[in-house]
């Protein structure tokens, strides 16, 4: 994948349908200058370092010590002088340094930190609201994004890489304007892309043009597991119970299966109308006390 599409998680459907394909183990072989410029254009977005072995000084020696010998002309209990062994040397003082911090006393319970959660708590005037947190995808979902010219596209936006100015070519999922607007009136909406913010955050600065999205998190949000970029709701700070989210991926809500609305993925079917059909189930909702009551009987 090209440093350009690691900005998005699905940039095609032709790319969508690639990813379902295994794909071969590459022949180990020398790059070329084009293909080393391209990976550091990569280390911008992904950089990993791993220490080797030959990272690690060698290990410490001490002291070398000599036993002495028998001395000069001595033999097994002839005449021969005692050994002389010199007493060891006397160890330096300690140099005083600061007092130790003192531990907790015994029985007592170590100081627990706050955990981080990924959004901010509510105030006191949310609390009374007691809303919903509703926890939408962007590519694929919303909108359908494209490094290459489509004639009908509803906005571009441009993004910096490498130096260089990229455009993007956006589409928005038929009715998604109206779907925002009406989830906003009665959720904490949220945005949760496994895309990097360098690419979503112009992107959501035009389609959030009612800015009713309390949060954006991208994909260092994300846990990573098996290669897959997963949302994790418990992580979000809002009780499970009261949180939903809607994604084309089932990667993307494997930790909570029971918390999702799956959506198909959308690409340019301008006949779709997916997101406005879900506004009464999603206003049915509204009355219940745990989410994952309804949707744990959705069909796979």
């Amino acid at each position: 994948m090209s440093a350009l599409s690691s900005l998005v998680t699905q940039v095609s459907e032709e790319d969508d349908k690639k990813k379902a394909a295994p794909t071969p183990a590459p022949v180990p072989q020398a790059r070329p200058a084009a293909e080393q410029k391209r990976r550091s254009c990569w280390s911008i977005f992904c950089c990993c370092c791993a220490k080797t072995a030959d990272d690690e000084p060698p290990p410490p020696q001490g002291p070398e010590v000599k036993v002495p010998g028998p001395a000069p002309g001595g033999g097994g209990g002839g005449g021969g002088g005692d050994r002389k062994v010199d007493p060891p040397p006397k160890p330096a003082d300690p140099v005083p340094g600061p007092a130790p911090t003192p531990g907790p006393a015994p029985g007592s319970e170590p100081p627990q930190e706050e955990p981080k959660w990924l959004l901010d708590p509510f105030s006191d005037e949310e609390k009374k609201m007691n809303k919903k947190t509703l926890v939408l995808d962007l590519d694929e979902t919303l909108v359908h994004s494209s490094f290459t010219y489509i004639p009908d596209a509803d906005f571009v936006i441009e993004i910096e890489l490498d130096g260089a100015i990229y455009k993007v070519y956006v589409r928005k999922r038929p009715g998604v304007d109206e779907f925002m607007r009406e989830v906003g009136k009665k959720f904490e909406v949220v945005i949760f892309t496994a895309s990097l913010a360098k690419y979503a955050d112009p992107l959501l600065d035009i389609l959030d043009k009612d800015r009713i999205v309390k949060k954006r998190l991208f994909r260092e949000a994300c846990v990573q597991h098996y290669g897959n970029y997963v949302k994790d709701l418990s992580l979000l700070g809002r009780k499970l119970e009261h949180s939903i989210i809607i994604d084309n991926s089932p990667f993307s809500y494997m930790f909570q299966p029971d918390n999702a609305i799956p959506i198909t993925s959308w690409f340019n079917d301008k006949s779709d109308r997916q997101l406005l059909e879900l506004l009464p189930f999603l206003d049915s909702l509204l009355e219940v006390d745990d989410v994952t009551t309804l949707l744990s009987q959705k069909s796979a």
